[in-house]
């Protein structure tokens, strides 16, 4: 697909697991790249999409699509406006009225997804905040009927959650 005449980007939606795979080919063949959240599974996978963006001199965009949608851009107009004043406190929610998307696909297979909610909600929330206020200071994370985590811990979780996956295959989860 890659060295098909004429093509200059890609739209990499695959499976969580493959965004860095799929994104990384994508850039060594000269193409820019336009990758759905979550980067990757780990840290080493995401620098690897950062080295071969800067090596191969490519544009590659997380798809972090609410910041463009309306709400988004008439609240940051009116942020820019000063309509608030200085704004030092913001939360965001999110509430999933279908349900779980695909389920019993790939979204709910561990090995395919990775990190559940923390790789698949969370990131819009820090992006959207990050984009109204031009800084990204996350707090803490809540989870319905539990009490707050905070950054550290919510990161911490992830990782070791992803580790565990990868290490122990989904069956052991």
């Amino acid at each position: 697909m890659f060295a098909k005449a004429g093509l200059t980007a890609v739209s990499v939606c695959t499976p969580n697991k493959l965004h860095a795979e799929v994104s990384v080919k994508a850039l060594e063949a000269g193409l820019h790249v336009l990758c759905e959240k979550p980067l990757a599974s780990a840290a080493d996978l995401a620098q690897q999409i950062s080295d071969a963006r800067d090596k191969h001199d490519r544009i590659f965009m997380m798809g972090y699509q609410r910041r463009y949608g309306l709400p988004a851009q008439h609240l940051k107009d009116r942020i820019d406006r000063g309509d608030f004043g200085e704004i030092y406190f913001a939360r965001c929610w999110w509430v999933r009225r279908s349900g779980i998307p695909g389920m019993g696909g790939w979204f709910t297979n561990r090995k395919l997804s990775g990190g559940g909610v923390l790789q698949d909600t969370i990131p819009k929330f820090e992006d959207v905040s990050e984009f109204e206020l031009e800084t990204s200071h996350f707090v803490e994370c809540t989870r319905a009927g539990k009490q707050p985590v905070s950054t550290a811990e919510q990161g911490k979780m992830a990782v070791d959650l992803i580790e565990r996956i990868y290490r122990e295959g989904e069956s052991n989860l």
